[in-house]
């Protein structure tokens, strides 16, 4: 696997000429918008005048409050007409300027990139399964409507690794409501092998661990990581088994990194990670180039960190595998 700085370079010698038509496209609809932006602004401004010079310098019209309501009613009737109809003329010229970008955009990347991950496979449609997710034990609500798409799978020797974003609803007092479980990325790694307990791996303010009367709470003496994360498990000494330091470290750093809540969860020879809220990988940011590796850079730093945290488990097999 190629890490971050020969990745920048596999992207800046291969991926970024084969971004330079997408990104053409991406200065034209910038370009665009602003120009779209100074066009409805003067527009604006001009109604406005002649609204002013025709309501308010009449002498004819009304005097004093009478003016001024008569001049805030016919604007209200026609500037807000006004900003509707060019939001929806912006729209469709977004929508005419942009079609087809993001899927030629993540085929290229996806496909460059993921070549440079041994055994990596991907699958726009696929995703984690609903069973697997409720397997992980991090959300206790009962799942309505589960969906999902952009899997990555990675099938290597003895273990496999899916990450996958999903995104779980449920339904509230078994009416027409719903109320939003879970969205964002969502891993899976299976070690082909068994450990003892349960360890579950929360921030701090995760108020459902409630539910969680089976589990104890796990004192844990990093107290950087103690003020952002609770530790609850079934077996405290296998928790700090696979819990070690270094592991620690790790999800701090991840967490450091993406600024977003992170659950863990150690059950029956896997591991679960959610990342809340996350986007899907290699989604086109029109605010930044896309032929310049920052691009990815996130994206990159996320799958990154996840493989290390699996490597890291995998290569303490010894310590924490049941007897």
């Amino acid at each position: 696997m190629l890490k971050q700085n020969n990745l920048q370079s596999h992207f800046d010698e291969t991926i970024a000429p084969k971004l330079e038509k997408l990104e053409k496209k991406r200065l034209l609809v910038i370009h665009t918008k602003t120009i779209f932006k100074q066009i409805s602004m003067v527009l604006l401004a001009g109604l406005l005048f002649v609204l002013f010079k025709m309501l308010w310098m009449d002498e004819g019209s009304a005097e004093g409050l009478d003016r001024v309501v008569s001049f805030l009613w016919v604007m209200l009737f026609t500037t807000i007409p006004l900003i509707i109809v060019l939001t929806i003329v912006y729209k469709i010229i977004h929508l005419i300027l942009t079609k087809g970008m993001q899927s030629e955009y993540t085929n290229i990347v996806n496909m460059q990139i993921l070549n440079q991950y041994e055994n990596f496979k991907y699958n726009k449609d696929d995703y984690i399964q609903e069973t697997d997710f409720n397997k992980s034990e991090l959300y206790r609500k009962e799942v309505y409507k589960y969906s999902g798409s952009d899997l990555l799978y990675l099938d290597h020797k003895d273990m496999t690794l899916s990450m996958s974003f999903v995104n779980a609803v449920s339904n509230t007092n078994n009416q027409n409501t719903s109320s939003q479980i879970y969205k964002g990325l969502f891993v899976v790694a299976d070690f082909h092998t068994h450990f003892r307990g349960k360890s579950i791996i929360l921030e701090q303010l995760v108020y459902e661990i409630n539910s969680i009367n089976d589990f104890e709470l796990i004192h844990i003496k990093d107290t950087e990581f103690a003020t952002e994360f609770t530790v609850y498990s079934k077996d405290e000494v296998s928790s700090k088994k696979l819990i070690s330091p270094f592991m620690i470290e790790q999800i701090k750093e991840l967490k450091q990194k993406i600024k977003s809540a992170i659950r863990l969860s150690l059950i029956e020879g896997k591991l679960y990670i959610s990342i809340q809220n996350s986007r899907d990988f290699f989604q086109l940011d029109y605010s930044q180039p896309l032929n310049r590796y920052p691009s990815i850079q996130s994206d990159i730093t996320i799958i990154e960190s996840i493989m290390d945290i699996v490597a890291n488990l995998k290569q303490n097999e010894r310590l924490w595998i049941e007897e």
